[in-house]
Parts: C-alpha cells; sequence; structure tokens
C-alpha cells in the first residue's frame, strides 16, 4: 500500500483538531448538540420495537384502554417471567378476575432477595399512565414486598407494598410518579422482590397491566363471601351437584360420546370436536358440561375456528368421565350470560426450572429436559396418595429413542445443539409440549429428525407420545426402539395374547401377521396370534404399562423387558432392514380419526403407564383399551 504526502498530512490535521477539541473540552457540547436527534433515532427503534411486541400481546385491548402484561389464565404466562430464589405456578385458589392466578413463593435463606421478573413488556410506558396489579396476602399479618423498575441507565424507581391480610391489595402506580426518578421512554426490568427475608413467604399475583387514560375499571371487587356465592371451588363428587339450570332451546350444544369397547372405562380423557351456531360463544361466554344425569364436569375447550364474527365455531373440547362397555351417552353444552361459573381445580400444573420443565398432574410429576431429549427425563409416581413426591416414589429416569444404523446407535439423547422444546397447548385437563431435534451418534452424525408430542392429563399416572421421523436420505435401519427405565426390580411380565412370563429377560416379538413368539433362556414358544399392542411389567409394588399404536403398514414390532427397563421395539432387530423414508411414503396408514392432536403427521402413538399396586393392575387394560381404542364423538 502506498501512502503519499497529502495522506500525512491529512492525518496530521485529524489529530491536531482531535487534540485541540479535547484540551478546550469541546466534545460535551458537540454531544449535547447531537442528543436530540441520538435520543429521536433511539426511540424510533425502541417505537418500532415495541410496535411488533405489542402487536403480538394477546392482552392488548385498544378499546379497553390496557394492555395486559400477565393474568396467568394459561400455563405459558409463566413463560413470561423469570426468577431467583422464588417458585412460581398456576393457582385458582385466590383469584382476583378470570381462573387463575400466579401463586409466588419467596424462598427465604437462599440469596438476599428472591425475585419475580417480567420478561416481557413495551420499553415505552410514555403512552400509558399507570401500572396496574392486584396482590393476595394469604397469610396472618401484614407481608412486605417491593416493586422495582428500572430503565437503560440502570436508574432505579422503587415502590414498597405492604400487604394487607386476607385479602386482595389493589395497586395503581401512575407513570407521572415513575418520570420523576427513571426514563419512562427505556424500562427494561420489572420486578417483585424481598430483602433478607427471614421465613418464606407466599403471595398470590393477578391482573398485572398498562392502562392508558380510557381505562375505566367495570371489575366489581366482591368479598370473599360474595364471591364464593357466584364461583365454586369444586372438591368432591357431592360438590359437583348443583340446581339444574333451567335454559331454552339455542342455549346449548348437544352432543354424544361413545365407548367402542367390550369393558367399562373409568375417568377416560376424551377429545373431540364439537360446532356452535354463529355469534353465541365468545372467549368470555360462560359455558357448563353436563353429563346425562345434569352433573357439571370440568372440561377445556379451545376455538378451532371462528364465524365472521370472532364467535367460536368449531371448537375442541377436553373432558374426563365414566362409560360402561359399549355405553353412548349425550352431553349438553350450556352457554349464556346467566349461568353460574363453576371454577374447578386445575390438575395439571407446569413450573419451568432453570434446565427443565415440571409437569405435575396430581398423580404423576414428570420432568422435561430443556438441554436434550430423553422423552421422561425423570417420572415420579404419587404411589401413597399424600400428594407428595418423595425420593423413594422416582419411577423412572432417562429414557431415550434409539436407532440403529450400520451397526452405529443414534439417539436422541446426543442433541444438544437443536433440540428444542415447548409448550403448545395447556389447560387444567390437558397440556401438551412438542419436542424436536436430531437422532444423533456419540460421533455428532446425524442420522435423522424426530418430532415428539407429550401429553399430560389431570389426575392420570400416564403420558401420551405421538412420535413422528423425518428421513432425508436413504438409510436401511436395523432397529428402532423406545427405552423406558423402571426404578424398581420387574418380576413378571403380562400381555393379552401371550400371557404371563416370570422369567427375565424376556422379549415377545411380533414376526408376521398372526404369528407371535416369546423368547427367554434360549427358548421359544410360537402362538398363531398378533402380539397384543400393549404389555405390563410389574412386581408387587407396582408396575408399568406400554401401549403403542403404529401408523406404519408393517406387522413386525415387539418388546424387551429386562429387571429395571422395558424397551418397546418400533422396528425389532430380528426383523430384516428397513428403508423408512420410502415406508413413510408409501406404507403409512395417515388415519387418525379420535386421536389427540389430529393436525399432526405420526408414525406412532405410544402410551406410558405407571401404576402403584396390584390392584392397580387391574386398570391397566381399561387404560391401555382405551388408549388403543378412544371414544367416538357424535354431533348431533
Amino acid at each position: 500500500m502506498k501512502f503519499y504526502k497529502r495522506d500525512f498530512i491529512s492525518i496530521l490535521i485529524v489529530g491536531v483538531v482531535i487534540i485541540v477539541f479535547h484540551v478546550l473540552d469541546i466534545f460535551p457540547y458537540i454531544a449535547q448538540i447531537f442528543k436530540p436527534i441520538q435520543d429521536s433515532v433511539y426511540d424510533s427503534i425502541e417505537d418500532a420495537g415495541d410496535v411488533f411486541k405489542e402487536a403480538e400481546q394477546k392482552g392488548y385491548s385498544p378499546e379497553g384502554g390496557f394492555l395486559m402484561l400477565s393474568d396467568f389464565e394459561t400455563p405459558e404466562e409463566l413463560q413470561k417471567w423469570r426468577y431467583a430464589d422464588v417458585i412460581l405456578y398456576q393457582s385458582n385458589q385466590f383469584v382476583s378476575s378470570g381462573s387463575q392466578s400466579g401463586k409466588v413463593e419467596f424462598l427465604a435463606h437462599r440469596g438476599d432477595a428472591p425475585k419475580l421478573f417480567l420478561q416481557y413488556f413495551p420499553k415505552r410506558w410514555s403512552n400509558f399512565v399507570a401500572l396496574n396489579f392486584e396482590i393476595y396476602n394469604p397469610s396472618e399479618s401484614k407481608t412486605r414486598i417491593i416493586l422495582q423498575i428500572k430503565d437503560r441507565s440502570e436508574k432505579r424507581f422503587k415502590y414498597d407494598l405492604y400487604l394487607e391480610p386476607k385479602q386482595w391489595n389493589q395497586y395503581s402506580i401512575p407513570i407521572d410518579d415513575m418520570s420523576d426518578e427513571i426514563d419512562i421512554k427505556k424500562i427494561v426490568d420489572l420486578n417483585f422482590f424481598q430483602w433478607k427475608p427471614s421465613q418464606d413467604a407466599v403471595v398470590y399475583i393477578d391482573d398485572v397491566k398498562l392502562i392508558t387514560s380510557q381505562f375505566e375499571d367495570q371489575k366489581v371487587y366482591a368479598n370473599p363471601t360474595q364471591t364464593q356465592q357466584k364461583v365454586k371451588n369444586i372438591t368432591s363428587q357431592q360438590e359437583r351437584e348443583i340446581t339444574k339450570t333451567n335454559y331454552s332451546q339455542g342455549d346449548a350444544v348437544t352432543f354424544r360420546v361413545k365407548n367402542p369397547n367390550k369393558i367399562g372405562i373409568s375417568n377416560t380423557p376424551c377429545t373431540g370436536v364439537i360446532e356452535f351456531p354463529s355469534g353465541k360463544v365468545y372467549e368470555k361466554t360462560i359455558l357448563l358440561l353436563k353429563e346425562p344425569s345434569g352433573q357439571d364436569i370440568p372440561y377445556q375447550i379451545k376455538a378451532n375456528t371462528t364465524w365472521n364474527d370472532g364467535s367460536f365455531k368449531e371448537s375442541q373440547i377436553d373432558f374426563q368421565t365414566s362409560f360402561k362397555a359399549n355405553e353412548d351417552k349425550q352431553f349438553a353444552l350450556l352457554y349464556g350470560k346467566d349461568l353460574a361459573k363453576m371454577n374447578f381445580k386445575s390438575g395439571v400444573t407446569i413450573r419451568y426450572k432453570e434446565n427443565v420443565i415440571q409437569v405435575s398432574t396430581g398423580k404423576l410429576r414428570f420432568e422435561l429436559s430443556k438441554s436434550h431429549f430423553t422423552l421422561l427425563d425423570k417420572a415420579w409416581l404419587d404411589a401413597n396418595g399424600d400428594g407428595y413426591y418423595s425420593d423413594n416414589e422416582l419411577v423412572s429416569e432417562g429414557e431415550d429413542i434409539i436407532m440403529t444404523y450400520n451397526g452405529i446407535l443414534y439417539q436422541s439423547s446426543y442433541d444438544y445443539s437443536t433440540y428444542n422444546i415447548e409448550m403448545v397447548e395447556a389447560g387444567p385437563l390437558r397440556s401438551t409440549f412438542q419436542a424436536e431435534g436430531y437422532l444423533r451418534s456419540s460421533s455428532g452424525y446425524d442420522l435423522c429428525k424426530f418430532v415428539a408430542l407429550i401429553t399430560a392429563f389431570a389426575e392420570q399416572s400416564f403420558v401420551e407420545v405421538s412420535l413422528d421421523f423425518i428421513f432425508s436420505r436413504t438409510a436401511p435401519i436395523e432397529s428402532a426402539a423406545i427405552f423406558v427405565p423402571y426404578s424398581e426390580e420387574i418380576s413378571q411380565v403380562y400381555s393379552p395374547n401371550t400371557g404371563v412370563q416370570m422369567d427375565l429377560p424376556v422379549i415377545i416379538y411380533q414376526s408376521d401377521i398372526e404369528k407371535s413368539e416369546v423368547r427367554n433362556q434360549g427358548r421359544k414358544l410360537f402362538f398363531d396370534q398378533d402380539l397384543s399392542r400393549w404389555v405390563d411389567a410389574s412386581n408387587p409394588k407396582g408396575g408399568i404399562m406400554v401401549a403403542v399404536k403404529p401408523y406404519w403398514d408393517l406387522s413386525q414390532f415387539g418388546y424387551y423387558i429386562q429387571e429395571q427397563d422395558v424397551t418397546l421395539m418400533l422396528w425389532p432387530p430380528f426383523a430384516q432392514e428397513i428403508d423408512i423414508k420410502y415406508t413413510l411414503q408409501y406404507k403409512m396408514t395417515r388415519n387418525y380419526e379420535n386421536r389427540r392432536n389430529q393436525d399432526f403427521g405420526r408414525t406412532h402413538d405410544i402410551l406410558i403407564y405407571f401404576h402403584s399396586s396390584d390392584i392397580e393392575q387391574l386398570k391397566t387394560t381399561e387404560v391401555a383399551e382405551a388408549f388403543l381404542h378412544p371414544v367416538t364423538f357424535i354431533s348431533q
């Protein structure tokens, strides 16, 4: 590179100017001159970002004059918050509005300031007049919580909240009060915390929102007695009986549900689609679901499609009920503003922790890893029914999806880089997560992509897994399996068409149509019938049942049971190699009628059911048959 004399002169001039400006302290004056331009550019960028963020906020109501930051109505709301030395989950024990609030446990003796942070909100608050929220204090004495708001320059606004006991405390913090201490155009942090608490504290937060000058609070704050007259928590069978509601024709949608099984099934999850007439049911419409006897039962509902006016059209409904063998039952879903709302306890609770998502159904608690896919990373069964999950109730840990290609194992648990998991549906009776990643070898090579839906149900100790494999190239697969460890020693194995097996390890395998066999200790026992689609492995204390519904038109599958694990062989290693890419294109039966998540293409539906004693084993047939032959919805 050549340098000319004029280059040196230019550099010298620039250097002299910089030195002179520095000596005369001119730079601050220049910065002051350009500050309005800089702020304008910065504010424009912030505004542009907020436009997109606010557009994504389902709680934004320009006509109502507020932006809902968090109302805890769905488990997804928990993802809006992060926390340190705090436990956060949904609750309907104390609710200010809607049907849920956020239960916050500040943990003492962990750190100086257990803290709850709101992650998603607009940075510019100058268009709002106040921050509104409500906090319930269930203790017998006043509790102090601190609200802290920070701006981009780390300036802070703090507000002491002294919560009166046994009541909702409503707050409306004027934005103008904040503007004296922080830049309300550049808010970056909103949190609630306690300072060096001497003991754990529990509060309930609800209805956190920013309001504009057009906001009118139309809420009627009732005392607890008045509230209980209108909203009732269902805790027992007797409390489900309420006075029958008189309704005229057109105030209800009726439908029938049929049990196709030759046995009775109790408290089975039912999922189906019903249709509402135009202009009748909206997001806030009160609904009651009634059994043929007139008894109200809990449900959850979401709109799949809507009419032009935004009212519900085709809607998916979930509930649980019991059926006799081959029974056909009629249900009525009432709607209208004059109905009394039934506020039942949420059976599925979800907690987001640092490395896992923890899901509790009331009978089963399991964790889903955020870093790699091990199906149920850990699972606990509340075997004694005390409502707690102790260390000795751990039933499974470290499950896996495994395929073999050219003698190399490819596992879902090896993918730490592309794996992702997120909640796709949430509700008090059923919640579903979607996980996706790659089956990867220990040396880091990928075989295929997998996508899995994991569904949990209130008051059930089983999960459903819908599984799909995506191959971009031809690969002759030698075997494919789901590996499920069991914490206790297995002493017997039962499958309906092959009977009880006591000698382990044992392989139960279908080799062809109407040809199955049992292999153990070098012996083979042959059966001229199809292998059952479910197997139960147990001991006197409890056990695990695995059921499978395949959608590829191939007969071979099986189970391999050892003393402390069950392996579901989606494609057994004893069969010839299979080209799954070809199979997925030409050997699939895409009939998901009466199945959940019908818009999800899959290769298999799988059920994993943990149970306790021998008595509970009697229910395994019910659970398995209800999964393999689900109830049928019939519109009326």
